[in-house]
């Protein structure tokens, strides 16, 4: 058999698709479908009820808008309106990142450039990107288009990534990577990004977060990615972020949000947090974790400081009010909402929890119910919405009402994730024997119930004690997956055992590093990447015991602290590894 992916990619899509498609899973292409952190996109029963509904009329008013070369017109869209004109154009220099924002809004609920209903407007969509590329430079937009012609690119080249590596179609391969090499090329050293290109030395946060965030799908999907640009965007958001109140400027250290002369006073940029949710997102998508990155937990509790507000009397038919009309509600800031949200969900935990009802009552409010417009939200009610309009208030609060199913955050799936590029988007070749085979086969089957994941763990530990280097490597590592997703399974009602199960991975990977074996997978030996995962696996440990040292009584909390000892110990131990290994 050839093993996909050094973990469950695969598995993943077969166990947790529909039952049509875990009978006959799709064979992996160049990025193959749904997998990873990227596999709820093709559960669609993640979403019910009223959010369903909203999201498909999110799409369907994107569908319904989009123009016949593909792309998406942030000024002119109202020409498909007929004689029920929708209203709230936008500046039509904006149309290659309101066409990324679109794409983005379809990829997120699971269509894709070769299936779901809306397969057709993605591929249209996405070749419209393609052609609109220039072949020297790389660049999705054009200084003759618009001054913000980067800050355009790199939203357009995380959609033709993302196309690229949840579709099978090769021949979007190289422009996406043209993208991402642009995207390297305009990076400032030691540093972020901002408008020049070439960088010209200035960075800002908005234009950081949205670059580093077409770089980590790009990681993703095992296109080329300089992984400088993750330290230097970090070193970047610390000197932006004052450590007093973690808050993130935008150009300066602890400022507030960027506003134009135009919108400053109706939407003051006191009334929001989006450098700060933003950075949060980029930090997270550069690797930190909040068990050690305290501008983490600080930004965190400044968003949760600052919700989205239910609309005001309650829906229908109101949509929410402008912030100067509802002083309680924070400001309406579409793009914060959206960075904040996903941080959040990233994050989890009870500030998430929070947020999510309060973000969803609002979005429920205040997209259009009838006429033409029927789908959409006002681009008027934000600051932002004048730029971009319509299209690019409905996509992306589409987007939002996708986070449940755009990205898994759960532990498993974070361990692929980390696994992703050392797998490469098109699977990996290592061959493995008939046993382990069988095995493997056992563990697709045995998702989802704690008892037959510790079985087939059992079974995997076993087969490793006899087997040759390179089933042993690989056997390790499935039977390291099998006892997170154990953990996981656990983590809410037991975070005792939770941590056990994953104390218990983080030795199988042990086993694998102390083996020294060569066995590579797509260019990286089983050592390191086990490294890696087990790194992850220390830290997440950690976050737990820092959690429930606060509630435990002494003998508890006194196991806990030993415990703790042992991960903080293999935090230093891989990180030294993985630094050496370089």
């Amino acid at each position: 058999m050839a093993v996909k992916e050094a973990g469950v990619w695969l598995a993943l899509l077969a166990v947790l698709a529909p039952p049509s498609m875990a009978a006959d899973p799709p064979a992996p292409g160049p990025g193959s479908r749904f997998r990873g952190k990227y596999r709820n996109r093709c559960k669609q029963d993640l979403l019910s009820g009223e959010l369903r509904d909203a999201r498909e009329a999110g799409l369907d008013w994107l569908a319904r808008h989009q123009d016949e070369d593909g792309s998406w017109s942030a000024g002119r869209f109202q020409r498909h309106c007929g004689d029920d004109p929708c209203g709230g154009p936008g500046a039509e220099e904006h149309r290659v990142g309101v066409t990324g924002l679109a794409l983005l809004a379809f990829l997120a609920a699971g269509h894709s450039a070769d299936e779901g209903a809306y397969q057709s407007v993605v591929e249209r969509g996405l070749l419209a990107l393609v052609r609109g590329q220039n072949p020297e430079s790389g660049c999705l937009s054009s200084k003759q288009q618009s001054a913000a012609f980067l800050y355009h690119h790199a939203i357009a080249a995380q959609a033709l990534v993302e196309g690229y590596g949840l579709s099978d179609r090769p021949d979007l391969k190289q422009p996406a990577q043209r993208a991402v090499d642009l995207i390297g090329r305009a990076r400032n050293p030691g540093a972020g990004w901002r408008y020049e290109y070439p960088p010209s030395g200035s960075s800002d946060t908005s234009m950081t977060g949205w670059m580093i965030a077409a770089l980590r799908a790009a990681d993703d999907f095992g296109l080329e990615v300089d992984p400088g640009a993750y330290r230097d965007a970090l070193a970047f958001l610390d000197e932006m972020t004052a450590t007093d109140t973690w808050r993130t400027g935008y150009i300066d250290q602890g400022g507030y949000s960027a506003r134009t002369a135009e919108t400053a006073e109706q939407w003051p940029s006191g009334r929001t947090e989006a450098m700060t949710a933003t950075a949060l997102l980029c930090r997270l998508n550069c690797g930190q974790s909040a068990s050690a990155c305290p501008a983490l937990e600080g930004g965190a509790r400044l968003i949760a400081a600052l919700p989205p507000r239910p609309p005001h009397p309650p829906r229908p038919p109101h949509p929410p009010r402008p912030p100067h009309k509802d002083p309680a509600s924070g400001g309406i800031d579409y793009y914060y909402w959206y960075h904040a949200t996903l941080a959040l969900h990233w994050l989890g935990g009870r500030r998430y929890e929070e947020w999510w009802p309060l973000l969803r009552e609002t979005l429920l409010g205040g997209q259009i119910r009838e006429g033409h417009a029927q789908g959409s939200w006002d681009p008027a009610l934000e600051p932002w919405g004048a730029a971009g309009g319509r299209v690019y208030s409905t996509a992306l609060l589409t987007l939002c009402l996708s986070v449940e199913q755009r990205y898994d955050r759960s532990l498993a799936a974070r361990l692929i994730h980390l696994a992703g590029k050392a797998t490469g988007a098109t699977g990996r070749t290592t061959s493995v024997s008939e046993p382990l085979d069988r095995l493997l086969a056992e563990y697709d089957r045995s998702r989802g119930s704690k008892d037959r994941l510790q079985k087939v763990r059992n079974k995997l530990d076993r087969l490793a004690h006899r087997a040759d280097d390179q089933d042993r490597a690989v056997a390790l590592l499935y039977s390291a997956y099998a006892s997170a997703e154990a953990g996981e399974l656990d983590a809410e009602h037991d975070p005792r055992s939770a941590a056990s199960q994953f104390t218990r991975a983080t030795r199988a990977l042990q086993q694998v590093m102390e083996s020294g074996s060569a066995v590579e997978i797509e260019g990286e030996t089983c050592v390191r990447l086990a490294a890696r995962l087990r790194l992850e696996l220390h830290r997440n440990c950690v976050e737990i015991y820092r959690r429930r040292l606060e509630t435990e009584d002494s003998y508890g909390a006194f196991d806990f602290k030993n415990d703790t000892g042992y991960h903080q110990r293999g935090i230093e131990l891989c990180e030294q590894f993985l630094e050496e290994s370089d």
